[in-house]
């Protein structure tokens, strides 16, 4: 199952780099010169905090936003996806190379993290920017809380375990 897995994530990286770079070249003339080294400096830098376990997703909206490179936070989510596609599926490969932990829960988490992305960057796009801006800032609120207990040792939330367990024990 592990196998077949790594096949899908290479699929899904060659899906993503062919549909996104016909995507860059068809817009080509709507990038701004200067936004393109800033972005991928951004993508360089929250990527790297995203492998140490940090995350990309925060970082990489506060850092969006003091650089401008979004014009609409209607967007954001979309941006957030899309940018981090890529790198994530790349963290994935090699994470699932080196690290143990058991096929079918690689397979729920990556076939949650992919229905969910699909269909909540689809429904975002249409709702109000305040209301995408009040969602984001209420889940990083929550994120940023949840990171200080834990590591505060208020509270014991992610284990060490490398698989679901059913809860019909």
């Amino acid at each position: 199952m592990k196998t077949v897995l790594l096949v899908v994530l290479i699929g899904f990286i060659g899906l993503h780099v062919s549909v996104f770079g016909r995507d860059i070249f068809k817009h080509r003339k709507d990038l701004g010169e200067e936004s393109m080294p800033i972005s991928i400096g951004i993508g360089f830098i929250t990527d790297f905090f995203d492998t140490l376990g940090i995350g990309a997703f925060a970082p990489t909206t506060l850092l969006v936003k003091v650089t401008r490179q979004l014009d609409d936070d209607r967007k954001l989510p979309g941006t957030l996806n899309v940018s981090h596609a890529l790198s994530c599926l790349l963290e994935a490969l090699i994470f699932i190379t080196v690290v143990k932990v058991e096929p079918l829960t690689l397979f729920l988490l990556v076939a949650s993290a992919t229905v969910g992305s699909w269909i909540g960057s689809r429904y975002v796009t249409g709702l109000p920017e305040q209301r995408v801006q009040f969602v984001m800032g209420l889940a990083l609120i929550v994120t940023a809380i949840l990171m200080t207990l834990k590591q505060t040792g208020m509270i014991n939330i992610l284990g060490e375990t490398n698989y679901i367990e059913s809860s019909k024990n």
